[in-house]
């Protein structure tokens, strides 16, 4: 059963990183950087930036189970 669930986790992980490398292709920066920017208000409010944001948070918090 854990293995499933481990199985699940790691290829949602891997979706979530497919979508994360068009942003960083897209807009030319690493997530990790336009994640801290994005919570310090320096992205401005474009709908993107909270779908890369919400995208990473995701991918976060499965890496951390």
């Amino acid at each position: 059963m854990f293995k499933k669930i481990k199985l699940k986790y790691k290829k949602n992980i891997e979706a979530y990183n497919k979508d994360l490398q068009k942003f960083e292709l897209q807009y030319g920066m690493r997530s990790s950087v336009s994640y801290e920017k994005f919570e310090n208000g320096q992205l401005g409010d474009d709908m993107d930036y909270f779908e890369w944001a919400g995208l990473i948070e995701l991918r976060d918090s499965l890496e951390r189970r």
